[in-house]
């Protein structure tokens, strides 16, 4: 074997290790993602996860939740603010998952054919929920297309109230 066999062997060897290390880069990178969006996901869990117990395990945090999904009718000014602060985060939260799922799986549709869609639908029927999105949408700015996805919630949410009233009107006529 000559000198030029030997440094073509070494060159195809290399080339080989170089993609064999590529190949691990891949599945190892992989791994990372999969690992950092399943940490992203307990963290948002974690933090609708303390909204749910913070409402649960405090009646007073209850009432103002209720109240306040209700329309603020018996809420004082502190009140409302804690309301406004809690429900913000609630939405955040779901801004969150709904950028994740679009980031993750390359669009948003996993969130809206899921529970996270029909939650934030019941949450956003309501006075309170109702008032919170036409005042502080345009403060979601971050979000873009969890804003434009909500505003199309409402839209079902108002053509069905309409086709509700509609019915009742039909059904009290007759």
């Amino acid at each position: 074997m000559s000198l030029s066999d030997l440094a073509s062997l070494g060159s195809f060897l290399s080339g080989l290790a170089v993609a064999t290390s590529l190949v691990a880069l891949i599945f190892q990178i992989r791994q990372n993602t999969t690992t950092l969006a399943r940490v992203e996901s307990n963290a948002t869990m974690d933090q609708m996860s303390a909204i749910r117990m913070s409402i649960a395990s405090n009646r007073d945090m209850a009432r103002v939740w209720d109240a306040g999904l209700k329309g603020h009718g018996d809420l004082d000014e502190l009140d409302q603010l804690r309301f406004r602060h809690l429900f913000s985060n609630q939405v955040v939260a779901f801004a969150h998952i709904y950028d994740r799922h679009k980031r993750v799986w390359g669009s948003g549709s996993s969130f809206e054919r899921g529970p996270g869609r029909a939650l934030v639908k019941q949450l956003l029927s309501t006075d309170g929920g109702s008032a919170w999105w036409a005042e502080y949408s345009s403060d979601m700015y971050a979000f873009p297309e969890f804003v434009k996805t909500i505003d199309g919630l409402r839209n079902e949410l108002k053509a069905e109230q309409l086709k509700d009233s509609s019915v009742d009107l039909s059904n009290g006529d007759q």
